[in-house]
Parts: structure tokens; sequence; C-alpha cells
């Protein structure tokens, strides 16, 4: 299921209906993606590139116990997943909708990278931060940039999830 989701995100899922003959009965997996809420759907714009993001947020279930972004190129996600709270601790918890937790998935799509993808789709050739490039490249997008744009996208959009956590360090 989650290797389809990005084309759900997308809007390029086909149809997939699985027939199981011994009990006649018919699934639609289209219908599965139903659970996972489409929550928001922002584009921004680093060093002339441009990047869409899908923010999805599914119930807490099971032992899971973070927010994640993944890095997409050619409709499928490229290499593990990165836990937003090392990016932004506000992000540590799960969110709380109308008394409810929900964890976060953030998707990221762009030409960029699906021009940066290694062939085996197990990474990108990204730097990971500004501060190990030996030459200023104005127009060399790093993780580091991508992050931080991404960062000021979700404390802009969970502005109320956002205070929760500051209110609660500063009165302890």
């Amino acid at each position: 299921m989650e290797h389809c989701l990005i084309y759900y995100l997308n809007d390029t899922l086909p149809n997939i209906v699985i027939y199981d003959e011994e009990n006649n009965e018919v699934e639609y997996i289209n219908d599965l993606f139903q659970k996972v809420s489409k929550e928001k759907e922002r584009t921004f714009d680093l060093k002339e590139k441009s990047f869409k993001i899908y923010i999805t947020k599914t119930p807490k279930e099971g032992n899971r116990k973070n927010n994640y972004a993944y890095y997409c190129a050619n409709s499928r996600v490229v290499g593990t997943p990165k836990n937003i709270k090392n990016f932004n601790s506000l992000f540590n918890y799960p969110i709380t909708k109308n008394g409810k937790l929900y964890f976060l998935d953030v998707y990221v799509v762009s030409e960029y990278l699906n021009q940066k993808a290694f062939s085996t789709r197990n990474g990108f050739n990204i730097p990971k931060e500004n501060e190990n490039l030996l030459f200023n490249d104005a127009k060399l997008i790093t993780f580091q940039d991508i992050e931080e744009k991404l960062t000021l996208i979700l404390e802009n959009e969970y502005d109320e999830f956002e205070k929760s956590p500051k209110l609660k360090v500063k009165n302890k």
C-alpha cells in the first residue's frame, strides 16, 4: 500500500481491484487509501527550483511514534523516511484534531528530485548540509535548505499544534 500512496496523492493511481474467487468477494484497493487523509498540498520554490509537498495525516495506531517526511522521485519514495522532529522538534508528537491523534506524513516531489535520484532509488545526489560545501554555489540545493522550507510551511499550517509544545516547555 505504501508503495502506491504517492500515485494516490498525485491522482495517478489506477483502479486496483482484487477478486477473491473462493469467497466471491471484491476488494477495491483504492478505497483503502481513503483512510489516509490528503490534508493539504503546498508548493514552494527554492533557488529557482519548484517543489510540491503533499501533507497527509493518518490516525495514531499501533506503536508509531513519529511524523515523517518522504522524498520522492519519479513517482516513488526514495530512501528511508526522515523523522520531522530531527529538523523541527515541535513535531515530536502527534497532532490533535477534534480530539483524535494523528501523525503527519509529508511527501516531497520535484523535477529537481527526479534529476538527482540515484538510479537504484535508494538516495539522492544532494548534499546534506550547507556547511559541508567546499565551494559556495548559490544555486546548489541541500537537504538542509529543503527541510528549512518544509519547516516553515508546517509551522504555518499547524500553528495551533506548534504553540502547544512551546507552552508546555514554558510552563515547566
